[in-house]
């Protein structure tokens, strides 16, 4: 009978959790995928960034920088994750390994493939794909940056520039929208550039509750989400600035302006809405316009690679 690999430095233990011998009272059970699903993969139809969805821990600042990196940089994406790891080879032993650059030095972080699970339930409790529970790349470099780290625990909270730097090791930049106005095109011209020389962004509501209270608008404050688009155009006889964000919880979208459902969204011709690459979803992903982004939001996080 084969035995698989153990990771004995990041143990199946509340250590691994919490950073120490500590009592969770959250029931969790360590599985490997095969315990899971009938056939894991670790990668289905390519890395996409709808791919990562955040669970019970505070990361969404990881989670958004994850996505925003599977988005905009394939290639640098796969240096962090190598995507020719498999669950379906006779040479499998369990191991699995992810790249982060931490303090400016590149380090290969391995772990073995049990995943904390819900006692009760028969998928990840953390990071997930919700809609391909046989795809298992999410929670594995989720738990590797734990590792990385020192536990899950360490995840709970942070700057998305932070979990951007390790994922590239870029130079990062915080722009506070406190000092902007609506109507601010030079900052929009800026974000443009950025995106065009392929920068990757993200976005953070701090103000009001922190408790992730989601917003009368559909926004979570005390919340983190990427950016993976920006577009201006002609619309109703004047120009329009959008941008694209992402809810790292694959749902939970903005209900005003532009959003799904909006009038100004329905009232663009289906070539437009095509060029937005436009669908009714609760995917997590919308599109604002820029005025509202800046009122409602209080930092973009920048990583120029």
């Amino acid at each position: 009978m084969q035995s698989y690999y153990i990771d004995e430095t990041f143990p199946r233990s509340p250590r691994s959790w919490v950073g120490r011998d500590a009592f969770v009272c959250d029931r969790i059970v360590w599985k490997r995928p095969s315990a899971m699903v009938r056939q894991p993969e670790f990668v289905v139809d390519g890395a996409k960034r709808h791919d990562l969805d955040q669970g019970a821990l505070g990361n969404c600042w990881f989670i958004s920088a994850a996505a925003a990196l599977a988005t905009h940089h394939p290639d640098r994406f796969k240096k962090v994750v190598p995507l020719g790891q498999t669950f379906n080879s006779p040479q499998y032993t369990g191991m699995f390994v992810f790249n982060f650059c931490s303090k400016g030095i590149w380090k290969q972080v391995y772990i073995d493939d049990f995943i904390p699970t819900d006692a009760s339930e028969m998928e990840p409790k953390y990071c997930r794909n919700t809609e391909r529970s046989n795809e298992f790349w999410p929670c594995l470099l989720e738990k590797a940056y734990a590792k990385l780290h020192g536990s899950y625990e360490a995840l709970n909270g942070g700057h998305i520039v932070d979990a951007l730097v390790e994922l590239t090791g870029g130079l990062p930049e915080k722009i506070n929208l406190r000092g902007h106005t609506r109507g601010s095109p030079q900052l929009f011209e800026k974000l443009s550039s950025c995106y065009q020389m392929r920068a990757v962004m993200g976005a953070a509501i701090y103000s009001g509750d922190q408790n992730r209270n989601r917003l009368l608008n559909g926004l979570i404050s005390g919340h983190a989400y990427s950016i993976t688009g920006l577009h201006s155009m002609q619309a109703g006889g004047r120009d329009v600035s959008l941008v694209r964000l992402r809810n790292p919880w694959g749902r939970g979208e903005w209900k005003g302006a532009w959003s799904d459902r909006s009038k100004e969204m329905n009232a663009l011709p289906k070539v437009v809405q095509q060029t937005l690459r436009f669908h009714i979803k609760d995917d997590g992903e919308f599109w604002m316009e820029f005025n509202d982004f800046i009122t409602m939001f209080d930092e973009i996080h920048i990583c120029h690679l």
